[in-house]
């Protein structure tokens, strides 16, 4: 009778937890509009033609730009002089269609700089970035097939282009235009996969395509932990996966949109934008709800901080509308691209930060 009872229990755990749409656990807490300075930027005198990207590399600065002349230029962070204009368009061995950077990752291999790219949203390849500083032309080490771009996006584990995280997005059937398989992730490691489906279902919506666009988001991987995160655009999400220790957290905004709430009729607005990565914290360029009915003359976004293990630092406003963002550790100075021109503002983020990581 006992075990029978047992097993009774078993099976209503097991409903109830295939009932929650989410698969990890979820805190919630308080991190938006807490910002009480806004950070005055200064000109870096920069103005990057077309450019769609930046990331800062140890002293380098590089920026992808729509520049078919040198879709990648590389800076040198002090005095901000441009020491070499890489990847030509073209279909040449050192040329390339349009080169994406890999969420921030760059990495050494025997004393050389390594920077991965997505070239035509389908080909992974690594620039020898000190050889092509030194030879004044791009050297490209390897290069292979990746997932395509239009169906998720990725970060490699362990500096290695053949162990890879992988979001996979909303897939529509070809043949019943009805049914749509769930975003999920997968760990791929040389020849092995594991699947990770976070999602027990997808918000209630009259498209399915429309709902599964709220769980899309870019993923990012620690420097020095493999630790991932996906902050979601349009939620106030933002999920954890601890490799090393197999484990997965999210954190969420108390009173904001749930994962399984009903999915609003209003178009998505993308809240958690752009991202700076650095060995202890990350930095999100979080865009306000109510940033369309906000003054022209008022940034719509704030600076959230976060170290890797989840735990909200601190945040501010910026004095400038900027969009995409890249953090120099070193020396605590945040980069950024404004909004609806080309030029790169800098901000002292010391104040923000602990008074250990101040130098």
């Amino acid at each position: 009778m006992r075990c029978c009872f047992a097993l009774f229990l078993i099976l209503v755990v097991s409903c109830k937890n295939n009932k929650e749409p989410v698969q990890m656990e979820v805190f919630e807490t308080d991190f938006i509009g807490k910002s009480e300075l806004t950070l005055e930027g200064t000109d870096t005198g920069l103005e990057i033609m077309g450019v769609k990207d930046i990331c800062v590399c140890d002293s380098l600065l590089i920026a992808f730009t729509k520049n078919p002349e040198s879709q990648i230029q590389v800076y040198r962070m002090s005095d901000m002089h441009l020491v070499a204009k890489l990847c030509p368009r073209g279909r040449a061995g050192n040329e390339m269609t349009d080169p994406n950077g890999l969420s921030g990752q760059f990495y050494y291999r025997k004393g050389n700089l390594i920077l991965p790219v997505i070239d035509n949203y389908q080909l992974l390849k690594e620039i020898n970035i000190t050889k092509s500083i030194s030879n004044m032309n791009t050297v490209v080490e390897t290069k292979t097939d990746c997932m395509p771009l239009i169906q998720g996006n990725f970060v490699l584990i362990d500096d290695d282009i053949d162990n890879r995280f992988e979001f996979h997005s909303d897939q529509i059937d070809e043949i019943y235009a009805d049914q749509i398989s769930y975003p999920m992730f997968i760990i791929r490691k040389k020849n092995k996969e594991q699947k990770i489906n976070l999602y027990n279902k997808l918000m209630d919506s009259p498209s399915l395509h429309y709902s599964a666009g709220f769980y899309y988001g870019t993923v990012y991987k620690s420097p020095v932990r493999n630790m991932i995160i996906q902050p979601l655009q349009n939620m106030d999400y933002i999920m954890f996966f601890d490799l090393d220790n197999d484990k997965r957290f999210a954190i969420h905004q108390k009173g904001t949109m749930c994962i399984g709430d009903k999915a609003p009729d209003e178009a998505r607005i993308h809240l958690l934008n752009y991202l700076a990565i650095s060995n202890k914290y990350f930095i999100v360029n979080h865009k306000f709800h109510d940033a369309e009915s906000m003054p022209k003359d008022k940034s719509p976004y704030e600076l959230l901080i976060f170290d890797w293990d989840g735990n909200f630092i601190n945040s501010a406003r910026l004095d400038h509308k900027v969009s995409r963002i890249a953090f120099d550790e070193k020396s605590n100075i945040l980069y950024g691209i404004g909004l609806s021109e080309e030029k790169m503002y800098k901000y002292d983020m010391s104040k923000l930060l602990p008074a250990t990581s101040v130098k």
